[in-house]
């Protein structure tokens, strides 16, 4: 993937190239292993491959939803996931910083995660996905 970065489009779904890559990869190996034989044909890493883009394209609805259902957040309980998990900060250091309990800190996670869940779910929904 590294030698082919520059052939991706930004704003296109790095996972789906990534696994294209990948895919294309694997054949490449199996057609040089042809004479080891192989447990499946083309055909079946095909579908293998389709399922995979299936799932990967209700990843990327799934995520766009995520962002939607982090924005609709209040300021505060979007700066705790912020916070959390794109700092990567441990729920004792984020309690130590803000003068608050952990116990009580993983009630409010608990209680932004449930609403998350059930934003995406009523999200995707409404996106007919």
């Amino acid at each position: 993937m590294c030698r082919k970065f520059s052939d991706f489009k930004p704003g296109t779904s790095f996972i789906a190239w990534s696994l294209t890559i990948a895919r294309y990869q694997v054949m490449m190996f199996r057609r040089k292993q042809k004479a080891t034989g192989s447990t499946f044909d083309d055909t079946t890493l095909m579908s293998l491959a389709e399922q995979i883009a299936v799932r990967i394209n209700d990843m990327d609805d799934r995520t766009i939803a995520l962002e939607k259902c982090i924005r609709r957040l209040n300021d505060k309980d979007r700066e705790l996931i912020k916070i959390r998990y794109e700092e990567g900060t441990r729920i004792n250091e984020i309690a130590r910083k803000i003068g608050r309990s952990e116990e009580g800190l993983y009630k409010t996670f608990a209680r932004i995660h449930n609403y998350l869940r059930l934003c995406v779910l009523h999200t995707m929904g409404a996106l007919g996905v």
